[in-house]
């Protein structure tokens, strides 16, 4: 928790003993103690709790694309999750609801290719937002869990190196 704390200066707690979530501001972080200090809490209604896998916001792009035996929708990821992608298209929608096919992850070092269905569309500026649910199996959990660590690796070398009080982490 300290890395989304030092980035953004808050939490969420989540208690049984509490009705809803927490959030809370942070004052200050104290490394040596495992301490944060908090202020300003509000209960808060979490949208996640509604779903089934955590969503990522990647650092960088990720090519991507979507194909059937009819067509293809090519693009790139910015959010993903073990259970679906939002896969951003200058194309606009050409699917059906529910429709088959594979979706196709270029990540650094894999090449993923993972059943999928085509769950909605939307318009986000001028690219446009189609949203699937992926089908994983073992070996493509591992590779993608394995980019998940990856990346999340990256985040924590770069706070390592974040000058000031609350920047910087010391195992």
């Amino acid at each position: 928790q300290a890395v989304s704390m030092m980035l953004q200066n808050i939490t969420f707690i989540k208690s049984d003993l509490l009705p809803h979530w927490v959030m809370a501001s942070v004052l200050k972080i104290d490394r040596e103690n495992n301490l944060a200090y908090l202020a300003l809490f509000s209960y808060i209604q979490n949208r996640s709790d509604r779903r089934n896998f955590v969503r990522m916001r990647l650092p960088e792009m990720v090519e991507a694309s979507f194909h059937n035996k009819k067509q293809e929708v090519p693009g790139s990821v910015r959010e993903i999750s073990f259970g679906g992608v939002a896969l951003l298209a200058p194309q606009e929608k050409v699917l059906k609801e529910k429709e088959k096919g594979i979706i196709s992850l270029l990540l650094p070092n894999a090449r993923l290719d993972i059943p999928g269905v085509f769950l909605q569309y939307q318009e986000q500026d001028a690219l446009k937002r189609h949203i699937f649910q992926m089908k994983m199996n073992a070996t493509s959990e591992r590779i993608f869990s394995q980019f998940i660590f990856e990346q999340q690796s990256k985040i924590m070398e770069e706070l390592e190196h974040l000058p000031g009080e609350n920047g910087g982490l010391h195992r």
